[in-house]
Protein backbone atom coordinates (compact mmCIF):
# COMPACT_ATOMS: atom_id res chain seq x y z
CA UNK A 1 0.00 0.00 0.00
CA UNK A 2 0.85 3.72 -0.74
CA UNK A 3 0.41 5.68 2.52
CA UNK A 4 -1.60 8.98 2.48
CA UNK A 5 -1.50 11.52 4.99
CA UNK A 6 -3.11 10.32 7.39
CA UNK A 7 -4.93 13.28 10.06
CA UNK A 8 -3.00 13.61 12.72
CA UNK A 9 -5.53 13.93 15.58
CA UNK A 10 -5.81 10.77 16.10
CA UNK A 11 -6.48 11.17 20.00
CA UNK A 12 -9.67 13.23 18.82
CA UNK A 13 -10.79 9.85 17.40
CA UNK A 14 -10.24 7.98 20.64
CA UNK A 15 -13.87 10.26 21.59
CA UNK A 16 -15.70 8.67 18.38
CA UNK A 17 -18.22 7.10 21.64
CA UNK A 18 -18.29 10.55 23.52
CA UNK A 19 -19.50 12.65 20.32
CA UNK A 20 -22.03 11.96 17.66
CA UNK A 21 -21.17 9.65 14.53
CA UNK A 22 -19.86 10.92 11.90
CA UNK A 23 -21.94 11.58 8.86
CA UNK A 24 -21.34 9.50 6.25
CA UNK A 25 -21.07 10.52 2.58
CA UNK A 26 -23.70 9.38 0.51
CA UNK A 27 -22.13 7.19 -1.73
CA UNK A 28 -19.41 5.23 1.27
CA UNK A 29 -22.05 2.29 1.27
CA UNK A 30 -22.11 0.97 4.93
CA UNK A 31 -18.63 0.80 6.30
CA UNK A 32 -19.45 -1.47 9.34
CA UNK A 33 -19.96 -4.45 6.92
CA UNK A 34 -17.01 -3.85 4.75
CA UNK A 35 -14.14 -6.00 5.34
CA UNK A 36 -10.88 -4.95 7.30
CA UNK A 37 -8.89 -4.80 4.25
CA UNK A 38 -11.32 -2.54 2.17
CA UNK A 39 -11.48 -0.15 5.85
CA UNK A 40 -7.60 0.12 5.69
CA UNK A 41 -7.01 0.65 2.13
CA UNK A 42 -9.91 3.50 2.48
CA UNK A 43 -8.35 5.03 5.60
CA UNK A 44 -4.66 4.82 4.09
CA UNK A 45 -5.20 5.80 0.59
CA UNK A 46 -7.69 8.46 1.86
CA UNK A 47 -7.51 9.09 5.31
CA UNK A 48 -11.05 8.33 5.74
CA UNK A 49 -11.52 9.22 9.64
CA UNK A 50 -15.00 7.51 9.22
CA UNK A 51 -13.40 4.28 8.53
CA UNK A 52 -10.72 4.55 11.12
CA UNK A 53 -13.59 5.02 13.36
CA UNK A 54 -16.15 2.20 12.20
CA UNK A 55 -12.29 -0.47 12.31
CA UNK A 56 -11.71 1.10 15.86
CA UNK A 57 -15.29 0.58 17.08
CA UNK A 58 -15.10 -3.11 15.72
CA UNK A 59 -11.54 -3.91 17.31
CA UNK A 60 -12.22 -1.70 20.82
CA UNK A 61 -13.39 -3.79 23.00
CA UNK A 62 -11.48 -6.67 21.87
CA UNK A 63 -8.05 -4.91 22.45
CA UNK A 64 -9.82 -3.50 26.04
CA UNK A 65 -9.95 -7.52 26.92
CA UNK A 66 -6.03 -8.38 25.71
CA UNK A 67 -4.70 -5.45 27.51
CA UNK A 68 -6.82 -7.34 30.99
CA UNK A 69 -5.67 -10.62 30.30
CA UNK A 70 -2.41 -9.30 30.34
CA UNK A 71 -2.58 -6.28 33.27
CA UNK A 72 -4.80 -8.70 35.22
CA UNK A 73 -8.93 -8.26 35.92
CA UNK A 74 -8.35 -5.17 38.31
CA UNK A 75 -6.97 -3.14 35.64
CA UNK A 76 -9.47 -1.85 33.88
CA UNK A 77 -8.52 2.14 33.68
CA UNK A 78 -4.79 0.66 32.83
CA UNK A 79 -6.27 -1.48 30.52
CA UNK A 80 -8.21 1.36 28.45
CA UNK A 81 -4.87 3.35 28.59
CA UNK A 82 -3.57 0.38 27.13
CA UNK A 83 -5.92 0.74 24.32
CA UNK A 84 -5.73 4.11 23.31
CA UNK A 85 -1.68 3.58 22.80
CA UNK A 86 -2.70 1.05 20.66
CA UNK A 87 -5.36 2.37 18.22
CA UNK A 88 -2.58 5.96 18.38
CA UNK A 89 -0.12 3.26 16.81
CA UNK A 90 -2.66 1.42 15.07
CA UNK A 91 -3.20 4.99 13.03
CA UNK A 92 0.09 5.72 12.27
CA UNK A 93 1.24 2.03 11.41
CA UNK A 94 -1.90 1.08 9.36
CA UNK A 95 0.19 1.56 5.89
CA UNK A 96 2.76 -1.01 7.07
CA UNK A 97 0.01 -3.97 7.28
CA UNK A 98 1.48 -6.14 4.48
CA UNK A 99 -1.16 -8.88 4.59
CA UNK A 100 0.91 -11.49 5.89
CA UNK A 101 -1.22 -12.44 8.53
CA UNK A 102 -4.65 -11.91 9.64
CA UNK A 103 -5.02 -7.68 10.33
CA UNK A 104 -7.06 -9.05 13.37
CA UNK A 105 -3.55 -11.33 14.39
CA UNK A 106 -1.24 -8.15 14.03
CA UNK A 107 -3.94 -5.87 16.33
CA UNK A 108 -3.97 -8.10 19.04
CA UNK A 109 -0.14 -8.80 18.59
CA UNK A 110 0.39 -4.79 18.63
CA UNK A 111 -2.02 -4.87 21.97
CA UNK A 112 0.07 -7.76 23.64
CA UNK A 113 3.24 -6.56 23.56
CA UNK A 114 1.67 -2.66 24.42
CA UNK A 115 0.02 -4.13 27.36
CA UNK A 116 3.74 -6.26 28.70
CA UNK A 117 5.40 -2.78 27.81
CA UNK A 118 3.60 -1.28 29.63
CA UNK A 119 3.30 -3.67 32.97
CA UNK A 120 6.74 -3.54 32.86
CA UNK A 121 6.99 -0.04 33.13
CA UNK A 122 4.25 0.44 35.70
CA UNK A 123 4.40 -2.05 38.41
CA UNK A 124 2.07 -0.91 41.02
CA UNK A 125 -1.07 -3.10 40.02
CA UNK A 126 -0.17 -5.89 42.62
CA UNK A 127 -2.40 -6.15 45.59
CA UNK A 128 -5.60 -4.26 44.53
CA UNK A 129 -8.86 -4.89 45.16
CA UNK A 130 -11.15 -5.92 42.33
CA UNK A 131 -14.07 -3.72 41.05
CA UNK A 132 -16.35 -5.95 39.97
CA UNK A 133 -18.32 -2.61 38.21
CA UNK A 134 -15.45 -2.59 36.34
CA UNK A 135 -14.77 -5.90 34.63
CA UNK A 136 -16.10 -7.49 31.64
CA UNK A 137 -18.71 -10.32 31.90
CA UNK A 138 -17.90 -13.90 31.71
CA UNK A 139 -18.41 -15.30 28.53
CA UNK A 140 -21.51 -17.72 29.56
CA UNK A 141 -24.69 -17.68 31.17
CA UNK A 142 -24.33 -17.51 34.85
CA UNK A 143 -27.53 -17.83 37.18
CA UNK A 144 -29.33 -14.42 38.09
CA UNK A 145 -29.60 -13.09 41.66
CA UNK A 146 -26.59 -13.35 44.62
CA UNK A 147 -25.29 -17.12 43.61
CA UNK A 148 -24.60 -15.41 39.93
CA UNK A 149 -23.06 -12.44 41.22
CA UNK A 150 -21.02 -14.56 43.89
CA UNK A 151 -19.74 -16.99 40.71
CA UNK A 152 -18.91 -13.75 38.14
CA UNK A 153 -16.70 -12.89 41.32
CA UNK A 154 -15.50 -16.45 41.69
CA UNK A 155 -14.21 -16.53 38.23
CA UNK A 156 -12.45 -12.99 38.60
CA UNK A 157 -11.14 -14.29 41.63
CA UNK A 158 -9.76 -17.32 39.79
CA UNK A 159 -8.56 -15.29 36.85
CA UNK A 160 -6.62 -13.15 38.85
CA UNK A 161 -4.80 -15.99 40.54
CA UNK A 162 -3.80 -17.64 37.01
CA UNK A 163 -0.06 -16.58 35.83
CA UNK A 164 -0.21 -14.20 32.96
CA UNK A 165 0.54 -16.48 30.42
CA UNK A 166 -2.26 -18.93 31.35
CA UNK A 167 -4.67 -15.62 31.73
CA UNK A 168 -3.73 -14.09 28.44
CA UNK A 169 -4.57 -17.10 26.56
CA UNK A 170 -7.87 -17.95 28.43
CA UNK A 171 -9.20 -14.23 27.13
CA UNK A 172 -8.32 -14.96 23.91
CA UNK A 173 -9.86 -18.30 23.37
CA UNK A 174 -12.82 -17.36 25.55
CA UNK A 175 -13.46 -14.06 25.31
CA UNK A 176 -12.22 -13.40 21.87
CA UNK A 177 -13.06 -17.10 20.80
CA UNK A 178 -9.96 -17.28 19.09
CA UNK A 179 -8.89 -21.12 17.75
CA UNK A 180 -5.65 -22.40 19.22
CA UNK A 181 -3.86 -22.19 16.06
CA UNK A 182 -4.78 -18.12 15.79
CA UNK A 183 -3.55 -18.23 19.62
CA UNK A 184 -0.20 -19.16 18.60
CA UNK A 185 -0.14 -17.09 16.20
CA UNK A 186 -0.82 -13.55 17.96
CA UNK A 187 1.28 -14.41 20.61
CA UNK A 188 4.37 -16.39 18.63
CA UNK A 189 4.24 -19.43 20.14
CA UNK A 190 3.97 -23.32 19.15
CA UNK A 191 0.67 -24.22 19.10
CA UNK A 192 1.05 -27.38 21.56
CA UNK A 193 1.88 -24.59 24.37
CA UNK A 194 -0.96 -22.76 23.60
CA UNK A 195 -2.99 -26.43 24.49
CA UNK A 196 -0.82 -27.25 27.32
CA UNK A 197 -1.19 -23.54 28.89
CA UNK A 198 -4.88 -24.15 28.61
CA UNK A 199 -5.11 -27.06 29.97
CA UNK A 200 -3.25 -26.09 33.04
CA UNK A 201 -5.55 -22.98 33.10
CA UNK A 202 -8.54 -24.94 32.82
CA UNK A 203 -7.44 -27.19 35.85
CA UNK A 204 -6.24 -24.20 38.03
CA UNK A 205 -9.74 -22.65 37.37
CA UNK A 206 -12.17 -25.49 38.24
CA UNK A 207 -9.43 -25.79 41.67
CA UNK A 208 -9.87 -22.22 42.36
CA UNK A 209 -13.82 -22.25 41.70
CA UNK A 210 -14.54 -25.45 43.73
CA UNK A 211 -12.96 -23.69 46.97
CA UNK A 212 -14.93 -20.39 46.07
CA UNK A 213 -18.21 -22.56 45.81
CA UNK A 214 -17.75 -24.42 49.05
CA UNK A 215 -16.59 -20.71 51.14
Amino acid sequence: MTAATLPLNANALLQFNKAAPARLDPDAGRPDAWSDEALIEAIVKRGSEQHFRTLLARYKVRVHHIALSVLGPTQAAQAEDVAQEVFISLYRRLDQFRGDCKFSTWVYRLAVNAAIDFKRVNTRHAGLAIDDASLPGVPFEIPKGSDGRKLESGVHQALLALPESQRMMVYLYYWLELKMREIAEVLDCPQGTVKVYLKRARAALAETLGEFKHD
